[in-house]
């Protein structure tokens, strides 16, 4: 499964919304000077560029080679590589840190993507996992559910076991090698200055076809209707779930029998 946004559009309306999550994020992790972190899905690099604010030396990766050319306009110091989560181009120990924003619900199989951050995280190293929480703490979800329904003409299928789950994460950590720490719940507020940046917004994150546009306009403007304030912006609540876990120790080998 993937995903898709033009890397500009994303960065412009949709990439502030994560800013709480990402200060949390890097409180948890320690990021300082020393440290080298490494974010999987780093998008236009608005995390990679928070670790270079606080001293850590930062790696980014993603699939989009546009989101990778504007996260390095932005990171030049960091190394920034296009590529898979499934497989990632860093040697085994190369990191104190690593970091997976909304991107693990993409893979095919997360236990892959988790396999490959243990590898690459040096003993006693952290793992920081940011998923959606459920869609009732999530009112972006009302509206892109409903221009879902727009284009589609039916509501979108959740899948039976999603990530933002309590407990389907840490299950899935402690087979990779990891040992959850803790896990916070983080507000995250999406806030559009007026109906043209909602609209703007929503359409590039749903990507209409033509003979549907109008649809989805006007399905973005209905949902949206009672998250309008009086000075005609728009703010929706949502709330992020944040998993910190280390690395352990592999249990050894028993002896021959």
């Amino acid at each position: 499964m993937t995903w898709r946004m033009d890397a500009g559009a994303y960065a412009r309306l949709w990439a502030g919304l994560a800013a709480p999550a990402r200060a949390a994020v890097a409180d948890a992790l320690g990021l300082a000077p020393g440290v080298a972190l490494l974010d999987i899905g780093c998008g236009p690099g608005d995390f990679c560029a928070l670790a270079i604010e606080r001293g850590a030396k930062s790696s980014g990766l993603d699939l989009d080679p546009a989101m990778i050319a504007l996260a390095r306009t932005r990171t030049p110091s960091a190394d920034l590589r296009v590529g898979s989560m499934d497989t990632l181009p860093w040697p085994d120990a190369a990191f104190d840190a690593v970091t997976a924003s909304n991107v693990l619900q993409f893979a095919d199989t997360p236990a892959r993507p988790l396999s490959e951050a243990r590898r690459v995280l040096r003993p006693g190293g952290r793992l920081a996992i940011c998923s959606w929480s459920p869609p009732r703490r999530n009112q972006v979800d009302l509206v892109e559910s409903a221009v879902h329904a727009a284009i589609h003409g039916r509501r979108p299928t959740r899948a039976p076991q999603p990530l933002n789950q309590p407990g389907v994460l840490d299950d899935l950590l402690r087979p990779a090698g990891f040992r959850p720490l803790s896990t916070a719940r983080i507000a995250v507020p999406f806030v559009a200055a007026d109906q043209d940046t909602l609209e703007a917004a929503f359409l590039a994150d749903s990507d209409p076809p033509p003979a549907r546009r109008e649809q989805a306009r006007r399905a973005i403007i209905d949902a949206a209707a009672p998250f309008r304030r009086g000075d005609g912006s728009y703010r929706l609540e949502n709330e992020f779930r944040v998993i910190v876990a280390t690395t352990v120790a592999p249990s050894p080998e028993p002896p021959p029998t």
